[in-house]
């Protein structure tokens, strides 16, 4: 297992080259509280009439780090800001996200959204969007680095609903997106992404949670692929994003094909543990057109769940035989 230093403000020359703006950090409280409060925070104005798209990509320009790439770019801006830890990382329900220098990406990455697609609950489908786009990623860079599993029957890469990344039945990323209006025409998604690249067996904080490198053979250094892992997440958010809000109702059915070939939850006999306390046991039968979750109970009744932690169970024991 390869040895890494403590890296401080890692460089990551091809994100710089990929996406509208960049902000590399050795440290920060959360990055997607850091950019949702930044966002939040330039209110629409006269001088530029709420104008979202302009505001995102220019969002970080002047970053005191130096690596803010020229903005303007693309017609779908992507802000990135990156920090080698956060000292409040968190994922959904509030968790903490273990982290320690040069173990993790640990990005957020905003763009601007039509504000009617997430008034029309089509929020989940761009987080399930960010999540394919880290599949994408990932992919890219295994084949450019030449990285190759640990075993014929090794890195399998899943989506658990509605925002993990797992890899061989573990966990390996999650994905946090959160939403900032702005004016009634566009608002921001901030997407929190935390990717386990070289954390160690012993320091995995859940034995559901897994590492890259636990994974994976003949992985470059941590700002090397820290780096392509990003560029690449821009690259694949931009054009899946673009395709969904040109095309919502195509772009859903697209999505949703994607996410069922892939889904680590379906088939799978799951606990839905609910905001309101409550739970639900079962066995996960369809992601839904509105990015919800049917689970059928053992009594056969289905129930629709659409916010949540969903975690795969082990299966019952087939009823014995007469």
């Amino acid at each position: 297992m390869p040895i890494h230093d403590f890296v401080w403000r890692a460089p990551a020359p091809r994100t710089a080259a990929e996406a509208d703006s960049l902000t590399i950090l050795d440290t920060v409280d959360s990055t997607n509280t850091m950019m949702t409060r930044d966002i939040a925070a330039g209110a629409p104005d006269a001088d530029h009439g709420g104008d979202a798209v302009h505001r995102i990509a220019h969002l970080y320009d002047d970053a005191a780090t130096g690596d803010a790439a020229a903005a303007g770019k693309h017609a779908l801006p992507v802000a990135v800001a990156v920090s080698d830890t956060q000292t409040k990382c968190h994922g959904r329900l509030g968790r903490v996200w273990y982290n320690r220098p040069g173990q993790s990406l640990l990005a957020s990455f905003a763009v601007p959204a039509p504000t009617a697609l997430i008034t029309a609950s089509l929020g989940g489908w761009i987080t399930m969007s960010a999540g394919l786009a880290v599949l994408d990623a990932m992919r890219d860079v295994a084949d450019e680095y030449r990285i190759s599993a640990l075993g014929a029957d090794r890195g399998k890469l899943t989506i658990k609903w509605p925002n993990d990344v797992f890899c061989d039945g573990r966990k390996l990323a999650g994905v946090l997106s959160e939403f900032v209006p702005v004016d009634d025409r566009c608002s921001a998604v901030v997407i929190g992404i935390g990717l386990n690249l070289f954390v160690p067996q012993a320091d995995l904080p859940t034995e559901i949670a897994t590492s890259l490198q636990l994974h994976y053979g003949n992985l470059p250094d941590y700002a090397t692929l820290r780096d392509a892992l990003m560029a690449g997440i821009v690259h694949h958010l931009r054009e899946r994003l673009e395709r969904l809000y040109a095309d919502p109702k195509a772009g859903v059915a697209d999505v949703l094909r994607e996410v069922g070939a892939v889904s680590w939850t379906l088939g799978r006999r799951v606990e839905a543990r609910l905001a309101d306390g409550g739970s639900v046991c079962g066995t996960a039968t369809a992601i839904n057109p509105d990015a919800s979750l049917t689970i059928r109970d053992d009594a056969g009744a289905t129930h629709v769940v659409t916010t949540g932690d969903v975690g795969v169970m082990p299966m019952p024991p087939a009823p014995a035989s007469a």
